[in-house]
């Protein structure tokens, strides 16, 4: 306990050691699950859309039901624990350098924001936040890939890279791969292919730009919450020059082929523009009316 005042155990101590590590082990459960939820899902493709079989109603029923379960896996996992994540992340490596402090292999001592008691990259600290840090790279770079496809699980299945089948029918689709297929997504200089057949009123184009800017704001937003606290017109700032991006990407690079559903997410990012632009204006107005709380 030298790194913790040398207090005894409390609730405040096991929410920094339970917290941080419960994080971690749910970022790498589901990197590491990534493979195989991309084969069940498959199976569960070909056994829907396959010709040649001629399923009776109730099996049709339990892969409509299978298929909407994966759906929802791949939304909460790939999609909604993104800022969390992130944020857990954030608020753990959050630190700030101490007045007087020693020298540490780092360079002056920091202690954590929201536990001033612990020293930053010290011990469990840096452990957690060394491991962590990869991990969260791999999923990140995970979830551009199914960000980049907006979430579309048959698309994904149709991706191609080097004019070879991405993931192959047939094929045991492991973690290595899933990860594989993603880096060479995210990197330009690896030609991949999207899917130009139908696969329902969510089929992409093949424009890359609403996917990246999608996961970058959900990278950025929990970053600049965390980190921006005490300054919040620079927080809403940062929050609505992403909305203009965002809309600005939207506007002129279309995730969709369907343009009813392109102008259905049209209009949510003009709300989400708008909402930010609100929130600059009251921060802004306030900190006019009472700078001595709303200063920089």
């Amino acid at each position: 306990m030298e790194y913790f005042g040398g207090s005894t155990a409390t609730a405040s101590n096991l929410r920094f050691f339970v917290w941080p590590g419960a994080c971690f082990l749910l970022t790498c459960l589901i990197v590491l699950g990534s493979g195989c939820f991309l084969q069940k899902s498959q199976e569960v493709e070909c056994k829907f859309k396959d010709p040649a079989k001629s399923l009776k109603w109730h099996e049709k029923k339990l892969l409509r039901s299978s298929r909407r379960n994966f759906n929802l896996i791949m939304t909460v996992c790939f999609n909604c624990g993104v800022v969390p994540l992130v944020k857990a992340f954030v608020e753990h490596i959050d630190c700030s350098i101490t007045e007087g402090g020693v020298v540490l292999w780092y360079g002056y001592e920091r202690h954590m924001d929201s536990r001033p008691d612990v020293v930053c990259f010290m011990g469990y600290h840096f452990v957690i936040a060394a491991l962590w840090a990869f991990a969260l790279s791999l999923y990140l770079v995970v979830c551009f890939l199914f960000e980049l496809l907006h979430m579309n699980l048959p698309a994904i299945f149709m991706l191609r890279v080097r004019e070879q089948p991405a993931f192959p029918v047939g094929t045991s689709i492991s973690t290595f791969k899933v990860l594989r297929v993603s880096l060479s997504v995210a990197l330009p200089f690896l030609p991949s292919w999207h899917p130009r057949v139908n696969t329902g009123a969510l089929t992409p184009t093949s424009y890359m730009a609403a996917g990246l800017c999608r996961i970058s704001m959900k990278i950025v937003a929990p970053v600049v919450g965390v980190l921006q606290t005490r300054k919040p017109k620079r927080q809403m700032l940062i929050f609505f020059i992403l909305s203009c991006g965002n809309w600005f990407v939207h506007q002129w690079w279309p995730p969709f082929r369907n343009h009813e559903v392109c102008k259905a997410v049209l209009v949510v990012q003009e709300i989400v523009l708008l909402g930010s632009a609100c929130a600059l204006f009251e921060v802004v107005i306030c900190e006019r009316l009472v700078p001595e709380i709303l200063s920089d």
